[in-house]
């Protein structure tokens, strides 16, 4: 090799030469890393921004009380039992679930953790009506 030719044997010891050629390897790896690094992370799955929320596709609530039962169950098991969602999240859900009428009652809210779990009771104590639904069975049955 040409590099061997620079070096007298009889001057230079072994062990110089065993260093010199571990170094010049080592540098060759060090120079082939970020090119490793590179494909492994491309080949990483990407995350979703907290930013972007995963699509949920939520009925809108327009205060009907025959209807809140349904959309009642369905936004809680979809969100509220969520355990991957914020509160602040879960809010931002609500809100883009319910009409500007009854988005009314929970728009002087902040978006924050706490509240979240203030408006779903409030909501839920305005359109759970027991004997509303009491009410509508009976029809039902007559």
């Amino acid at each position: 090799m040409k590099d061997k030719e620079h070096f007298d044997e009889g001057f230079y010891t072994k062990q110089f030469i065993d260093i010199y050629y571990g170094v010049i390897s080592y540098l060759a790896i060090i120079q082939e890393e970020p090119k490793r690094n590179e494909c492994a992370v491309a080949s990483l799955p990407r995350h979703e921004s907290w930013v972007s929320l995963p699509t949920i596709h939520l009925p809108l609530f327009y205060g009907k009380q025959t209807e809140w039962i349904n959309f009642s169950n369905l936004f809680s098991t979809l969100v509220v039992t969520n355990e991957h969602l914020s509160n602040v999240e879960k809010q931002s859900y609500l809100k883009s679930s319910l009409s500007a009428e009854q988005l009314s009652f929970i728009q002087a809210l902040p978006m924050t953790a706490d509240h979240f779990v203030v408006a779903w009771q409030l909501l839920d104590k305005r359109f759970n009506n027991k004997r509303f639904r009491v009410s509508q069975h009976v029809d039902v049955m007559v």
